[in-house]
């Protein structure tokens, strides 16, 4: 990737987040005062506007198991 397209594809990513967080926002404002109250906003908020890394085992142990099943459906 060239120079000066890499601030374009950085400014792209950023906008399209920032677009896509904003969307979120719009759509559950409702239901963030419902469940939080009106004009209330905590860390349970903030978790639908990120992504937290899973421990292994939460992440690799459920799906180790479906190459010994490959006809079946487990999930």
């Amino acid at each position: 990737m060239a120079h000066d397209q890499i601030q374009v594809y950085i400014a792209a990513q950023f906008l399209g987040a920032s677009t896509a967080a904003a969307l979120v926002y719009i759509n559950f404002f409702h239901a963030i005062d419902l469940v939080e109250g009106h004009g209330v906003r905590t860390l349970a908020t903030a978790r639908l506007f990120s992504t937290y890394a899973v421990s292994f085992g939460r992440q690799f142990v459920p799906y180790a198991y479906l190459p010994l099943f490959p006809s079946r459906r487990i999930i």
